[in-house]
């Protein structure tokens, strides 16, 4: 592993920070010393944030871990509700060694390239395979390291981003930064305001109310409006 040649620092909560988010940073590290963290941590957490020499460990608390798993409960169901191909596989490790990033996020999904992710047999390599189509970042405390710029690296398309209060859909542009946008790329028809009330009404309730809720609603005003694109013959 590389010499850290910065003193580690813990960035801890303020007293006045009740989100529980712990992080810790190491720098000049290598590629290897990035995947020797991942062997070592495995599973579990932290979860490991590595862009270019500088590696972050992360153990979310009780909100960032709410918020992110509302949203992807939502991404799940309206994919269910209208039938749209969807793997969700939450914080699944992505790296590309060639441009030297590799995050974890909240919860991510295929969509669009479902029936690719299929055919390899959920096996991929972001080397040479695509992204997630959607990924949710939740960021209640400031990352030491670029996130976006690791998601832009990987060539995420679209990430959800959640403050904690407010929601945001960023997409990436052809110069490789991204532009906050009104609507989903991956879900264009889901009024974004909505979706952002709702994930701020769960917090206060248990989920598996809320999910019924949730799904009435889908049923209720997007099912009706919901036109799927066609298929192609093969």
């Amino acid at each position: 592993m590389a010499t850290v040649v910065e003193e580690p620092q813990a960035v801890e909560s303020s007293p006045l920070d009740q989100s529980g988010d712990r992080r810790f940073v190491l720098y000049d590290i290598s590629w290897e010393g990035y995947e020797m963290m991942l062997k070592i941590v495995g599973d579990r957490l932290p979860r490991v944030s590595y862009n270019r020499g500088t590696m972050e460990l992360m153990s979310p608390g009780i909100p960032h871990e709410e918020i992110g798993r509302l949203l992807g409960i939502l991404v799940q169901a309206v994919a269910e509700e209208l039938e749209i191909p969807c793997i969700g596989l939450k914080s699944t490790t992505w790296k590309n060694q060639l441009v030297q990033r590799g995050l974890e996020p909240d919860e991510c999904f295929y969509l669009a390239n479902t029936g690719y992710v299929l055919a390899k047999g959920k096996v991929l390599n972001l080397n040479v395979d695509p992204p997630p189509d959607l990924c949710i970042e939740v960021e209640i405390t400031r990352s030491a390291v670029d996130r976006m710029d690791i998601y832009a690296g990987l060539g995420v398309p679209e990430i959800w981003r959640h403050d904690g209060s407010t929601l945001h859909v960023e997409v990436l542009q052809p110069d490789g930064t991204y532009a906050e946008r009104a609507s989903s790329r991956s879900l264009p028809f889901l009024p974004m305001t909505e979706v952002a009330q709702f994930i701020e009404r769960g917090g206060g309730m248990d989920h598996s109310r809320w999910g019924k809720l949730v799904r009435a609603w889908i049923r209720e005003t997007i099912v009706p409006l919901y036109h799927p694109p066609e298929r192609r013959a093969d």
